[in-house]
């Protein structure tokens, strides 16, 4: 695992681990790039809602990045699970 910080961002490589992200990590925004054939997950507690509709887990595949931002201006994310199974590299890059 390689990360790297300072005041704005946060990268991170994941491999056969989680990473969650809470309103007090202070994370406006995620982006999320999976670089194996193994996809990751990315899961919300309970769930993710999309115009007020519940979601399903969301998959990141190879070639496919994901970003996931708070709609309200300053909006910090919570309850965020990104998930790299065994045979999956994700590489992550917050901003606070």
């Amino acid at each position: 695992m390689s990360t790297t910080n300072n005041e704005s961002t946060f990268s991170q490589e994941l491999t056969d681990e989680t990473l969650e992200i809470n309103s007090e990590d202070g994370i406006l925004s995620v982006a999320i790039n999976c670089t194996t054939d193994t996809s990751g997950t990315i899961e919300g507690d309970p769930a993710f809602t999309v115009d007020g509709k519940t979601t399903e887990p969301i998959s990141v595949v190879k070639g496919t990045p994901i970003t996931i931002s708070n709609a309200s201006p300053n909006g910090r994310l919570d309850k965020i699970t990104i998930v790299s199974p065994a045979g999956c590299i994700l590489q992550i890059l917050a901003q606070r």
